[in-house]
């Protein structure tokens, strides 16, 4: 349920937002001292200002992109939000990132309800922008994948899933005819989700003509592309030889590891896949330990820490 924009969070998001910073803390600090947390800190510290500032200033572009594609989506949908109070309201949507599914996100919908956008077409952006950042990282992951043969299933997979969903948003006598078979054998509280899902498709469907298709997943492979050129940086500082698209892959793949769990932003599936990826591809422990957290910290975390600025500013904030 979507809380209501004067209590910023509904308890259901506050809970996990908490349980999610207080079990990456511990969950980081036990990782930092398993690794050998002299060696880690050490590594941490060679990286230094320019390290973070780099991370830090690639996780920005990252935001920016897919912003971008956020107003594409939006655009189509025939909602225009002026571009400062548009872009607040996409990075507090941040704030709940750490939402199972990053759930939470779809709290942009109750700020874009001040500019007469339904939350059946907010929600279709938002699960547009979701699925956008599927086919992205799949696609970024396949050009590394061969160089780790037991990810192959797992991108198979995925393809196939992604297919799927191409294939019943383009056929629109298929969502009508789930709409007609609701309404004829489900009771009316429950056919009226099942109107309310397909009606959200439809509008999704909307923001995936060709136009705003190649748009939005050519943001979302160049927004997601910038945080593995972070990741690539932060590992070169600390003495890792990798190559550019090994560390676009193991980021990527990663990420999508982390995406299909559905844990919260991914955490704990893409911490540990990445630090089994780059132990599979020679990279010392100390430095997989260092850079696993630190490129969490500023792309994830970072995400989150601008998402809650955003909302203490629109809470107060007028149209």
């Amino acid at each position: 349920m979507l809380p209501d924009k004067g209590e910023v969070f509904s308890s259901w998001q506050l809970k996990w937002l908490i349980y999610t910073l207080v079990a990456s803390a511990a969950g980081y600090l036990l990782f930092t001292i398993w690794g050998g947390w002299r060696e880690v800190v050490q590594a941490i510290v060679t990286a230094g200002p320019l390290g973070i500032a780099v991370a830090l200033s690639l996780s920005l572009l990252n935001y920016a992109l897919r912003f971008l594609r956020w107003q594409t989506y939006l655009h189509r949908l025939g909602c225009w939000v002026p571009w400062r109070k548009s872009f607040q309201i996409y990075l507090a949507g941040f704030s709940l990132t750490t939402t199972p599914g990053k759930a939470g996100e779809a709290l942009r919908s109750v700020y874009l309800k001040d500019y007469d956008l339904s939350y059946r077409k907010s929600l279709a952006a938002f699960f547009a922008e979701r699925f956008s950042d599927l086919v992205a990282v799949l696609m970024i992951s396949a050009f590394g994948i061969g160089l780790y043969h037991d990810g192959t299933w797992i991108a198979l997979l995925t393809g196939a899933i992604v297919f799927l969903v191409f294939v019943v948003i383009y056929n629109k006598h298929w969502l009508e005819a789930l709409e007609r078979i609701a309404k004829s054998w489900l009771p009316d509280h429950m056919a009226h989700w099942v109107e309310f899902g397909l009606e959200m498709m439809l509008a999704f469907r909307h923001c995936y003509r060709i136009e705003s298709l190649v748009v939005g997943i050519g943001l979302s492979v160049l927004a997601w592309m910038a945080e593995g050129v972070a990741f690539y940086t932060l590992l070169h500082l600390l003495g890792s030889q990798i190559p550019m698209l090994t560390a676009q892959f193991v980021y990527s793949f990663s990420l999508l590891i982390g995406a299909i769990t559905l844990l919260p932003g991914g955490l704990g599936g893409a911490e540990v896949t990445m630090w089994q990826l780059l132990l599979f591809f020679g990279v010392p422990n100390s430095i997989t330990v260092a850079v696993t957290i630190l490129i969490r910290l500023t792309t994830l975390w970072f995400s989150v820490l601008l998402g809650l600025i955003s909302v203490a500013t629109l809470k107060t904030g007028n149209k």
